[in-house]
C-alpha cells in the first residue's frame, strides 16, 4: 500500500510546522543554540561562563554576558561560513568580529541566570543583524556569494514524523548527492534532522516561505512512495517498489529549476528491508537526475579572470589588514573579486581575480602607499605575486 496517505489543511499545519521551528528555537537552550530568522534578525540563544575573581559575581556577569554575546555572533558567523573557513580564519575573525561582537547586535535579552561556586553562568536570546554580519564578511573577503555553493532545503513527503525511515533513505540520498556537487543541505530545527511532513503537497508560496526560513537558495521538495506484494505464495519473499518524485525551485522568485521522476524495485525477505532498498535505488536515481539539471539551470559559467595567490608581509596590525583589503577592492584596477585565505603572525594571504593576471598585479601594486608606507614586490609571475609593507 502507499506511504503517504492524504493530508487535511496543509496551510494549517504549515503554520503549525512553522511555529513549531521557532519554538524550537527559542526554548532549548544548550551552550550554543540553533538559529531563526526574523526579518533582518538571525535570532540566537546562546550561554555564557566566566569566573567571579575575589568573590566579585558583579564582573563575573558582565564577562558572562559579553562570552554569550560572542557566542551568539559566532553562531551566526556558521551560517555564512563552512567549519573549516571558520577554522582557517580563526585570528581575523576574533580581531574584526567577535572582539566587537556587541557592534553586530540589535538587542539581547538574558533568559537565565545563575551562579554555582566561583562560576556564573548567563543565557541570552540575541538579534543579530543579517546584513552587518554580511557586509563585514563581505569587507573581509570571506563570503560567500549569491549561486555558488547555493543553500537547499531538502523537504520529502513520507508516512509521516512517526515513520521516518522512508524520509530519512531519501534526504541521506540527496544530501550525500547535494555535497558531492557543491550544494549544502540546510535542515530546519526539528528534532533528529529528518521532515516527515505530514501532507501529500505544497504549494510553491508555502515551499517559499519555508525555503526564506530555512535561509536557503533552493527548496527540493519530493514524495517517496512504496508498495509491496507477495512473490511467492507462503513465502517471506517479497516484491518492493518504490517511486521518488521532486521538483526543485528557487527561494527567490519560485520558479522550478529541475524535476526528477524515479523508480526502483527490490526482491527480498520481509518489508522493512526490501522497501527500504528500492527506496535507496530510487532516490538515487532521482537525485541525479535533479543535481544534473540543477547544473544545467541554476549555475551560469562565465570566463572569469584569473587567480592570483597574493601574500602579504610587514602587517602589524589589523589596520594595515583592513587598509590593504580596502585598497585592493577600491584602488587597484582590474581586481574584479578577493577573498581572505589565512593570517599568521605579520602575514596575510589573499586569492585575488584580476585582469592581467600576477604581473598587472604586482605593476599596479608596486606604485601605492599605504599608512604612511608603501608597498614592495618581492617576487611577481602569473599565478602568484608577494610583497612587504615597509615603514
Amino acid at each position: 500500500m502507499p506511504l503517504i496517505p492524504d493530508g487535511g489543511s496543509l496551510r494549517k499545519r504549515l503554520r503549525l510546522f512553522l511555529l513549531f521551528i521557532s519554538f524550537i528555537s527559542f526554548t532549548m537552550l544548550p551552550a550554543v543554540h540553533g538559529i531563526a530568522q526574523v526579518g533582518e534578525h538571525l535570532v540566537l540563544e546562546a550561554v555564557g561562563e566566566s569566573t567571579s575573581f575575589d568573590g566579585n559575581m558583579s564582573l563575573a556577569r558582565d564577562m558572562a554576558v559579553t562570552d554569550a554575546l560572542k557566542k551568539a555572533v559566532a553562531l551566526a558567523l556558521e551560517r555564512y561560513l563552512s567549519p573549516e573557513a571558520m577554522e582557517n580564519n580563526r585570528e581575523i575573525i576574533d580581531d574584526a568580529i567577535l572582539l566587537r561582537s556587541g557592534d553586530f547586535i540589535d538587542e539581547y535579552f538574558v533568559v537565565d541566570e545563575g551562579s554555582d561556586g566561583d562560576r556564573y553562568r548567563v543565557a541570552i536570546r540575541a538579534y543579530v543583524i543579517k546584513q552587518m554580519i554580511a557586509d563585514e564578511l563581505t569587507a573581509l573577503g570571506m563570503m560567500r556569494k549569491t549561486g555558488d555553493d547555493p543553500g537547499v532545503l531538502v523537504i520529502i513527503v513520507g508516512r509521516g514524523a512517526d515513520d521516518a525511515g522512508v524520509v530519512s533513505v531519501v534526504e541521506n540520498v540527496f544530501r550525500s548527492a547535494l555535497r558531492g556537487k557543491g550544494y549544502y543541505q540546510l535542515t530546519p530545527a526539528l528534532p533528529g534532522g529528518s521532515i516527515g511532513f505530514p501532507g501529500t503537497e505544497l504549494s510553491t508560496a508555502e515551499l517559499v516561505e519555508l525555503g526564506e526560513h530555512a535561509g536557503a537558495e533552493l527548496v527540493i521538495f519530493g514524495k517517496a512512495l512504496a508498495s509491496s506484494s507477495e512473490l511467492v505464495a507462503g513465502t517471506a519473499m517479497r516484491s518492493c517498489e518504490a517511486r521518488v518524485t521532486v521538483r526543485a525551485l528557487r527561494t527567490a522568485d519560485g520558479n522550478t529549476v529541475a524535476t526528477a521522476d524515479a523508480h526502483g524495485a527490490f526482491v527480498g525477505a520481509g518489508d522493512e528491508d526490501g522497501i527500504a532498498r528500492a527506496m535507496e535505488q530510487a532516490a538515487s536515481r532521482a537525485a541525479e537526475e535533479v543535481t544534473v539539471r540543477l547544473g544545467q539551470g541554476w549555475r551560469v559559467e562565465t570566463s572569469a579572470p584569473p587567480l592570483v595567490s597574493l601574500t602579504v608581509r610587514g602587517i602589524a596590525s589589523y589596520p594595515d589588514f583592513a587598509g590593504f583589503r580596502d585598497l585592493l577592492k577600491n584602488t587597484v584596477k582590474g581586481v574584479t573579486d578577493l577573498s581572505y585565505r589565512s593570517m599568521s603572525t605579520g602575514m596575510a594571504r589573499f586569492d585575488v581575480s584580476v585582469r592581467g593576471g600576477g604581473l598587472a598585479l604586482a605593476e599596479s601594486l608596486s606604485s601605492l602607499s599605504l599608512n604612511g608606507g608603501f608597498l614592495s614586490v618581492t617576487d611577481a609571475s602569473p599565478e602568484a605575486v608577494e610583497l612587504t609593507i615597509i615603514k
